[in-house]
């Protein structure tokens, strides 16, 4: 990871490595978590909030794979990230903006 810049962060869906370019500017906290007992390499979770859009979307495609986003409102997006098991953040935090962002990256994701 990069101080002061640009940060470069290693994850995908799948569990395997991905280059992912964050600003600086995004709020993820990463923490290792290791199983020594069975000696694979450390695996990452994170704690979401708001405003990490893709880690979001991540998370909901795979906790949801086969919810469409198009066929939801925005509280029910809300609700949806509010129950995933690493989100940290404030639910009062929200704006229809985070929202809507959400709901068209998740589409994206969804079908591409």
């Amino acid at each position: 990871m990069k101080i002061g810049g640009v940060c470069e962060i290693c994850y995908n869906r799948q569990n395997s490595l991905q280059k992912l370019i964050v600003n600086k500017s995004t709020i993820w906290k990463w923490k290792i978590v290791i199983d020594s007992a069975e000696n694979e390499p450390p695996a990452y979770e994170l704690e979401l909030f708001w405003d990490a859009t893709y880690a979001i979307v991540v998370t909901l495609l795979d906790q949801h794979p086969n919810i469409n986003p198009e066929d939801l409102g925005l509280e029910e997006i809300a609700t949806l990230i509010e129950q995933l098991p690493n989100f940290a953040d404030d639910p009062s935090f929200a704006t229809e903006r985070m929202l809507l962002d959400i709901q068209t990256t998740w589409y994206e994701e969804l079908h591409t």
